[in-house]
């Protein structure tokens, strides 16, 4: 059987939601890293939507699964004999209840932040885009990415500002689920955690992410700042801790 191919934006942290679970579960796989905008010739050409990620399962017959939830959960069906679920039947409802919270919260919100930081940093941008465009390609393309990005997610001041608070407030949540236990289902790792720790990447820029990621010391005084107050939160503390022991 050929290895799934899984298509990405390298650096988007849903892709990485997708890319943790497959590795965790000790999938053979490929990955074609793309650009935003440029992955359309990956998803889109094939018909497989306009969205990342997407785990082509069979190339032949174009059976893929173009959701990030569904292939943790196809991950974890294909996990090691002997290997800890990361969907424990007893905890269904409340995985189901955080997973859609930061699917639906905190990913669309921590994209929507981080990429306000990048428009303030163009150098910063273009290095991340210069890994596929090459240094002078990225800097010609810059501001066509900048003006288009930031009209389809709404990449402003008022609307970093929003995002902001609702990432607080959901962290405030997860840290109050987490006073009386290690993980956010109980004892152990779980698809709630890995889901929470990729999808807060951007705001806590965890070491050990799994594709390209700007340097946090390369951000404004304020983005920083902003990260710092993430980190030293009991949610991101636990989100910097599960990319520690478990990624």
């Amino acid at each position: 059987m050929a290895r799934p191919l899984l298509i990405t934006i390298s650096f988007s942290h849903f892709c990485e939601k997708a890319r943790w679970a497959l590795e965790h579960c000790d999938v053979d796989f490929e990955e074609e890293g793309h650009l935003p905008l440029f992955h359309l010739r990956g998803t889109k050409a094939r018909g497989f939507g306009r969205s990342t990620p997407v785990l082509v399962l069979d190339k032949e017959s174009k059976h893929a699964l173009t959701d990030s939830k569904d292939i943790v959960r196809w991950a974890d069906s294909q996990r090691p004999d002997g290997q800890r679920t990361l969907f424990p039947e007893a905890h269904d409802q409340e995985l189901e209840q955080w997973r859609a919270r930061f699917d639906d919260v905190l990913g669309p919100h921590a994209r929507r932040w981080a990429y306000r930081q990048l428009f303030d940093r163009p150098k910063v941008m273009n290095a991340l885009f210069a890994e596929r465009l090459g240094r002078a390609g990225a800097w010609v393309s810059g501001p066509f990415f900048r003006g288009l990005l930031g009209r389809a997610m709404n990449v402003t001041d008022k609307g970093a500002a929003r995002s902001h608070e609702k990432l607080r407030a959901l962290f405030d949540d997860v840290g109050a689920a987490l006073e009386d236990r290690p993980f956010l289902l109980g004892d152990h790792f779980s698809a709630a955690d890995l889901t929470f720790a990729s999808l807060a990447a951007p705001i806590i820029g965890p070491e050990g992410y799994g594709g390209p990621f700007p340097a946090v010391a390369d951000l404004s005084p304020d983005a920083r700042a902003t990260i710092t107050a993430f980190r030293e939160h009991p949610a991101g503390r636990h989100a910097l801790r599960v990319y520690r022991e478990c990624r």
